[in-house]
């Protein structure tokens, strides 16, 4: 059976959940890194990275898990240059090396700051 997850100050314009749940499974669509109070992106991709992590994890919270349930990060970013910004805020959201999910970052040239995750929750 799936859940469809819909996160308030995320929503699509489309008719596509923010994220979906299929027995343990969790999945996102694209994460932005926007605040959800005020609906802005800010300019600062460190704030862009930091509110994508919490809105991951407001997703998985009513997935019913946490980040530590996340087995793999998929972040795009416009430029490469920009993994400066975001290996500090990956530190501070995981900060034991023994207990971080996989990432991959991809470079997508005129593209925007965007994550997505694969997660299991028991």
């Amino acid at each position: 059976m799936r859940t469809s997850i819909y996160l308030e100050g995320l929503a699509h314009k489309v008719p596509i959940p923010s994220c979906a749940r299929v027995g343990s499974l969790v999945m996102s669509g694209s994460i932005h890194g926007r605040d959800l109070s005020s609906g802005t992106i800010p300019d600062s991709p460190r704030e862009q990275f930091q509110l994508i992590f919490a809105n991951a994890e407001a997703m998985l919270k009513q997935a019913g898990g946490t980040l530590a349930s996340v087995a793999f990060f998929q972040i795009s970013v416009p430029d490469r240059a920009l993994r400066s910004e975001l290996d500090p805020v990956w530190v501070e959201v995981f900060p034991s090396p023994d207990d971080r999910p996989a990432r991959h970052v991809s470079a997508v040239p005129g593209g925007r700051i965007e994550a997505r995750f694969t997660a299991f929750v028991e």
